[in-house]
């Protein structure tokens, strides 16, 4: 919930080298002249924060949500997120050039020389969205209150391929794709980094553990608690993801492996701690592992889930 900030569309960065509508529509970037304070993302980070302002008085518990648009498309964003990253530097996947650019958006992009502009544009985006998300980090660090009594939680919804394995954008289930930031300040609680999978489904189970309140009904996830209070704790899991239509693919996540499963297609089995990337495909060699991956397939996945 929030309010609109000025028009954020000016020019292409295409230009005039694609005639694809798709193109100059949804895959579009180039810096805004807007600056960030009058950006729509910025203008509703000011309004949660206003509320906020008017409900910490009442010392009353409270629940205060904010989306950032970006880093959806287009990537409009000023340009002093894109002074952060050197054109020159921007690195391609590691595993890009093994697919030969068979994905029409990434074949175009390098036909016109675009590419490079284009990761730059989204990194741009990320960073914008950082800058927008310290507005209100900055306002409750400032504040003795909110400081010491808001957990803060901050994730995203999916993943996003720029290349690789020859893709571009969501809905894939390899690494890139399926991995989101999340990151959970609580109050008291010294910083530590977890490698430990986990799932969107444990944010609700995790914060009821920290208020120590009682789930109302059956959840799908687990608190994560016990991992900050122990950030090295080892356990065996593994989470899922799954197509969104719930029948292309599964793809499942314990520590160490990444194992995908297609209705139709071959399965791929990743060791990600020697192979991050998802280059070299290991199911053939480790059956055992497949098998037990497999056992952790659910008989039924609703739609959408």
């Amino acid at each position: 919930m929030g309010c609109r900030g000025p028009r954020e569309r000016f020019t292409h960065g295409f230009h005039d080298e694609l005639s694809d509508g798709w193109f100059k529509g949804a895959l579009d970037f180039d810096s805004s002249k807007i600056r960030l304070w009058q950006s729509a993302d910025a203008q509703n980070a000011y309004w949660v924060r206003d509320r906020i302002n008017e409900i910490k008085d009442t010392k009353q518990p409270f629940f205060a949500a904010f989306g950032s648009f970006r880093p959806h498309l287009p990537w409009y964003v000023p340009q002093r997120f894109f002074d952060l990253y050197d054109l020159d530097d921007i690195e391609l996947p590691t595993n890009f050039e093994s697919y030969g650019n068979e994905h029409w958006v990434i074949s175009a992009m390098v036909r016109h020389n675009k590419l490079k502009e284009a990761l730059r544009a989204y990194y741009a985006s990320v960073s914008f969205a950082d800058a927008c998300f310290r507005i209100l980090l900055n306002h409750i660090d400032a504040d003795e209150y909110l400081r010491d009594n808001t957990i803060v939680v901050l994730t995203s919804d999916h993943g996003y391929h720029l290349g690789e394995h020859g893709r571009w954008a969501k809905y894939k289930p390899w690494e890139r794709c399926t991995r989101v930031p999340l990151l959970i300040r609580v109050p008291g609680v010294k910083p530590g980094v977890c490698g430990h999978p986990a799932s969107l489904l444990d944010i609700y189970p995790t914060i009821l553990d920290l208020m120590d309140k009682e789930p109302l009904h059956e959840m799908g996830g687990e608190s994560l608690v016990s991992f900050i209070d122990n950030p090295k704790r080892l356990v065996k899991r593994v989470v899922h993801s799954v197509s969104p239509d719930g029948l292309r693919y599964w793809s499942l996540r314990s520590r160490n492996y990444r194992f995908i499963q297609f209705r139709k297609g071959p399965v791929e089995l990743y060791n990600m701690f020697h192979d991050p990337d998802e280059v070299h495909n290991i199911a053939s060699d480790n059956p055992k592992i497949v098998e037990l991956f497999q056992e952790n397939i659910p008989d039924a996945v609703p739609y959408g889930s």
